[in-house]
């Protein structure tokens, strides 16, 4: 029997050998990596595209967000266009005056580009709250262009959330960073 044993086993072979031990530790592992996984599923939202008519009568469909501004004491609720190829933020005017702002107060101008290069600008800083996140401080070109949508661009609302677009579903997903 002991030559049996010797012939099953090589010397200097590896052999799996499984125990109790090992399973309830792989059980651990697998147990922590998919409560690390639904940790992070929990800090992304959803969001579905949003139904818009263009100039034409077209229907067209655009990744537009809920986002509540904050500045001081005042706060509104507004609908951003999501805009990977806008270089900024862009706050239109009405905004502005009703969360407070003051346009001679604001000191810091900023030349826009694009359809906005013929409005003036402004700089400003506040905080933004989408859905369940906590809020992030945002800062935004105030134009004094009143027929723009507000714009969530490169600096810096894609700066502080990851954005992944599902064209195909009408959707995005949308996390802090």
């Amino acid at each position: 029997m002991q030559s049996q044993e010797q012939d099953l086993i090589a010397s200097g072979a590896v052999c799996d050998v499984w125990s109790p031990y090992d399973a309830f530790d792989a059980a651990q592992t697998m147990l922590e990596v998919l409560n690390q996984s639904k940790a992070q599923e929990s800090n992304v939202e959803r969001f579905s595209f949003v139904s818009v008519n263009n100039a034409l009568g077209e229907v067209g469909f655009r990744p537009i967000l809920p986002i509540t501004l904050v500045y001081q004491n005042a706060s509104v609720k507004v609908s951003g266009l999501l805009d990977t190829g806008a270089s900024v933020n862009v706050l239109p005017y009405n905004a502005g005056v009703q969360l407070g702002y003051e346009w001679e107060r604001q000191t810091t101008v900023l030349s826009l580009t694009g359809n906005l290069a013929q409005y003036e600008a402004r700089v400003v800083v506040m905080q933004g709250q989408v859905g369940q996140f906590e809020p992030v401080q945002l800062v935004f070109a105030w134009t004094r262009a009143e027929n723009v949508p507000l714009i969530l661009g490169q600096v810096n609302f894609f700066m502080e959330f990851d954005v992944c677009f599902y064209r195909s579903q009408l959707a995005f997903n949308l996390s802090p960073r």
